[in-house]
C-alpha cells in the first residue's frame, strides 16, 4: 500500500506539462491566441503565465498590465512563431504606431523561450528582466528587442506620473541572443519625445548577428547589432534631449551588423557607460559588400561608437570591421580604454572620418591596449 501511495504522489502533472497554465490555477490547450486569454486573465492583479514545450503560431501578444512574467520551458522547446504586425508589446495601450505607446508598465519578466518572425516592443516604467531569450529571423522595421521610453500624460494608482520627462529604469537584458534581424538587434529608443531617461540598464552575455541581415533583399538602411542611445526624433536629437546613465554591456557581442556593431548617437546626454569583455566583429557590411570608392567619408561601419567621456571600454575587442575599430569622439571627448585590443587598419577598412582607436589617438585615455598586435601604455 505504501509503494502505491507514493507512486501516486510523484506521478507528474501531465496536464499541466502540456498545456498553457497561469498563476491563477487556471490553463487553456497549446494555442497561440491562448496566451492573450491567459494573461487577460490574469489582469491588474498580475501573475506569471506558464508555456509549454510547444510550437505556437502567435499573432501578437499584448501585455497592458504590471507585474507580468511570461515564462516558457526553455529555448530549445517553447517557440513562439509571430504571425502578425508585432511579436509581443508590453503597453498599457499596445499596439505599432508611435501614438498607441503613450504609457508603460512595470515589473515585467521575459524568459525562456524562442521567436521568430517579428519583435519585442517594451515600453517599460520601471523593473524589467529579459532573460534566456533567442530571436530568430526578425524580419520587422523595429529592433528585434526594442525598449522605447513612456511618455504621455497620465497617472495610474501606482502613483506614478508619466510625463514629458519620462524615465524608463532597472531593465536586465540576460542571456538574449539575435539571430538575422532587418533592423537593429537591441534598441534603446525615445521614440521622438523629448526628456526621455533610461537609467540603470544591464545587458549581460547577449548577442546580436547579422543585424540588418545582408543575406536578405532588402534591410533598414541604418541597422547595428546594439543601438543603445537612440533619440529617433528631432526634439531628441539635441543636446541634453535624451539621456541614458548607468548602462552596464557585459560579454557581449555583435557580429556582421550592416552597419556598426555597437552604436550611441553623439548628442544624447550619456553618463557611467561601460563596456566590458565584449567583441565586435566583421561589422560594417554594408561596406564589406561594395568597393571601397563607393564608401561614405565618415566612419561608419565600425565596431564600436563611441562619442562620450562618460564611456569606459574595458577588455574589449574589435576585430575586421569596415570602418575603424572604435570610430567616433574626438580629442577633448574621447572614451577611456582599458585592456583593449584592435585593428587600426583593418583588411578591407577604408578608415576615414573621426576616429577613435585604442591607442588613444586622437584624445583616448588608453591602459595596456593593443592595436595589430602592438601594445601601448
Amino acid at each position: 500500500m505504501l509503494i502505491l501511495m507514493l507512486l501516486i504522489v510523484f506521478v507528474p502533472n501531465i496536464e499541466s506539462a502540456t498545456r498553457i497554465t497561469n498563476s491563477k490555477g487556471n490553463s487553456w490547450s497549446a494555442t497561440g491566441s491562448n496566451i492573450q486569454l491567459a494573461i487577460n486573465d490574469l489582469g491588474s492583479s498580475g501573475g506569471t503565465v506558464n508555456l509549454p514545450a510547444a510550437t505556437f503560431s502567435v499573432p501578437a501578444i499584448k501585455v497592458p498590465y504590471s507585474n507580468i512574467r511570461i515564462h516558457g520551458a526553455g529555448v530549445d522547446k517553447t517557440i513562439l512563431n509571430f504571425i502578425g504586425t508585432y511579436g509581443i508589446a508590453a503597453s498599457k495601450t499596445p499596439g505599432i504606431a508611435d501614438s498607441c505607446f503613450k504609457s508603460g508598465v512595470s515589473n515585467i519578466q521575459l524568459d525562456n523561450f524562442s521567436f521568430y518572425g517579428k519583435s519585442i516592443i517594451l515600453v517599460i516604467r520601471k523593473n524589467c528582466v529579459l532573460s534566456d531569450l533567442n530571436g530568430y529571423d526578425i524580419k520587422s522595421d523595429f529592433a528585434a528587442i526594442r525598449f522605447i521610453c513612456p511618455y504621455g500624460s497620465c497617472t495610474d494608482g501606482d502613483g506614478w506620473t508619466e510625463s514629458a520627462d519620462a524615465k524608463s529604469e532597472n531593465l536586465k537584458i540576460i542571456n538574449c541572443h539575435i539571430l538575422r534581424s532587418q533592423s537593429h538587434g537591441f534598441q534603446l529608443n525615445a521614440l521622438k519625445y523629448k526628456g526621455c531617461i533610461f537609467n540603470t540598464v544591464t545587458f549581460k552575455n547577449c548577442s546580436s548577428t547579422k543585424a540588418g541581415c545582408w543575406e536578405w533583399t532588402t534591410q533598414k538602411p541604418w541597422s547595428t547589432g546594439f543601438d543603445l542611445a537612440e533619440p529617433y526624433g528631432i526634439a531628441n536629437d539635441v543636446v541634453g534631449g535624451m539621456t541614458v546613465k548607468n548602462l552596464l554591456v557585459d560579454h557581449c557581442t555583435a557580429k556582421e551588423a550592416w552597419e556598426n556593431g555597437f552604436h550611441f548617437e553623439r548628442r544624447p546626454s550619456k553618463q557611467n557607460i561601460v563596456l566590458q569583455d565584449c567583441v565586435s566583429k566583421n561589422n560594417g557590411q554594408k561596406y564589406l559588400r561594395t568597393s571601397k570608392s563607393s564608401w561614405p567619408s565618415y566612419a561608419y561601419g565600425a565596431g564600436y561608437m563611441a562619442v562620450d567621456n562618460t564611456m569606459t571600454f574595458i577588455r574589449c575587442t574589435a576585430k575586421g570591421n569596415a570602418a575603424w575599430g572604435w570610430s567616433g569622439g574626438g580629442s577633448a571627448n574621447s572614451p577611456t580604454f582599458i585592456d583593449c585590443i584592435g585593428d587600426k587598419y583593418p583588411t578591407n577598412s577604408k578608415g576615414n572620418g573621426w576616429v577613435v582607436i585604442p591607442k588613444g589617438y586622437p584624445g583616448g585615455l588608453c591602459r595596456s591596449c593593443t592595436v595589430n598586435g602592438i601594445s601601448s601604455g
